[in-house]
């Protein structure tokens, strides 16, 4: 994305408005300028396209007209409240019957309130004297607001405000409530029976948990690779395991007593870029730009039902974990796109009797692998197990999505 920071009024107090003043010498420009460039820091560390309006440009048009001619995807002006000294809180102004932005106001205003403990103020719709909205909302093209983040001539708001541990927690949970309000978002449904999600793009990833299934910790997950127990109860991964970039293990340096050891196990592998891959191996710390990775049965290759035979039984299975129960699945579509999908099976093995080829065969997958399940199964959704076997069992791994 492309996101335009507006810190307000200016630096130079011979020829600009600096802005509030609070009782200590504080100046609203400086403190709008310190969170804009933490935020600029935190949104380029997550991917995305910045520029901080310069305060020596004081005129709103034309900090409008640059947002406008870059294409900003997001117009974000920063500033202090000002009142009587006895005021608290943080406010978000948006422009009238704009629900894109009223719709990322609250979702900044919501990280950033429980980040920081401002006191609500409110998502306003900001409408002056002449019923025109403020210059930066009512000049720019694209989604805008102008948050207040807190009155700034109040001592204990400006003390906080001046506060370099203030302007890092706010830069992030700004970024955080950008994040959340303007990616696309993973899509949760049932249809025939199976449970779905479709992953969005940089959504998935992978945790290493080592701990009870069900859990209100995390949210939007999935129980994930196949494990084995060792003495004392913790869990390892059987397979190629890869999270946030981190190689956990490979097949080819596991234990012995592990079915997969130095076989070839098929892996899906997510890259930096987005791109996801299905390939057959016991190495995966040589894989360049190599973000996630799980090794689980083959289902679907290259568009086609397995053979039981000759592409699953070689990696160390015996059938015995595609008994009829519920089992999830991670699989990559024709175009790039990853899914998953859950179902609770009928025959004994799932995979030779091609019972789960049959019920998905009409939805595009390129490459699927099935993932633990059982008393391993738990599939979350926005916190709430939508589907779950009665077990509490400890797995090692879950996906997030």
């Amino acid at each position: 994305m492309k996101l335009w920071l507006d810190p307000g009024h200016g630096t130079q107090t011979t020829y600009f408005d600096t802005g509030a003043v609070g009782p200590y010498g504080t100046r609203e420009c400086d403190v709008a300028l310190s969170v804009a460039e933490a935020l600029r820091s935190q949104l380029e560390q997550a991917g995305h396209e910045v520029k901080v309006t310069d305060q020596r440009n004081m005129v709103i048009a034309d900090r409008c007209k640059q947002a406008n001619a870059w294409g900003a995807d997001l117009f974000l002006s920063l500033h202090c409240n000002a009142s009587n000294g006895k005021a608290r809180g943080a406010t978000a102004f948006v422009r009238k019957s704009d629900s894109v932005s009223k719709e990322i106001a609250g979702s900044i205003m919501d990280s950033y309130l429980a980040a920081t403990g401002i006191t609500d103020r409110g998502v306003k719709v900001d409408v002056d004297a002449l019923g025109k909205s403020l210059g930066v909302l009512r000049q720019t093209d694209m989604p805008a607001l102008l948050l207040e983040l807190d009155f700034i001539d109040n001592t204990q708001g400006e003390l906080m405000l001046s506060s370099p541990l203030f302007v890092e927690v706010a830069a992030k949970a700004i970024t955080q409530g950008i994040e959340e309000a303007m990616t696309e978002k993973s899509r949760y449904y049932v249809k025939s029976g199976i449970h779905f999600v479709d992953i969005a793009p940089g959504k998935f990833r992978i945790k290493v948990w080592d701990a009870a299934k069900k859990t209100t910790k995390i949210r939007d997950y999935f129980n994930l690779g196949f494990f084995g127990i060792l003495k004392g109860g913790a869990t390892i991964p059987v397979g190629n395991l890869c999270a946030d970039g981190e190689i956990i293990t490979e097949a080819s340096n596991q234990p012995e007593w592990l079915s997969s050891y130095g076989r070839k196990m098929t892996t899906l592998c997510v890259f930096d870029d987005g791109t996801v891959k299905v390939m057959k191996t016991d190495t995966i710390s040589g894989l360049k730009g190599l973000q996630s990775a799980v090794s689980g049965i083959p289902v679907v290759l290259g568009g086609e039902d397995v053979s039981w035979k000759n592409d699953c039984k070689p990696e160390g299975y015996t059938g015995g974990e595609c008994y009829a129960t519920w089992h999830g699945f991670l699989g990559s579509l024709r175009d790039g796109s990853l899914k998953y999908f859950a179902m609770k099976t009928k025959t004994g093995n799932c995979i030779q009797s091609s019972e789960v080829w049959n019920k998905i065969r009409g939805y595009g997958f390129d490459n699927v692998i099935m993932l633990d399940g059982g008393g391993s199964f738990v599939l979350d959704n926005s916190g709430k197990n939508v589907a779950v076997t009665s077990e509490n069992r400890r797995i090692h791994s879950v996906g997030l999505y």
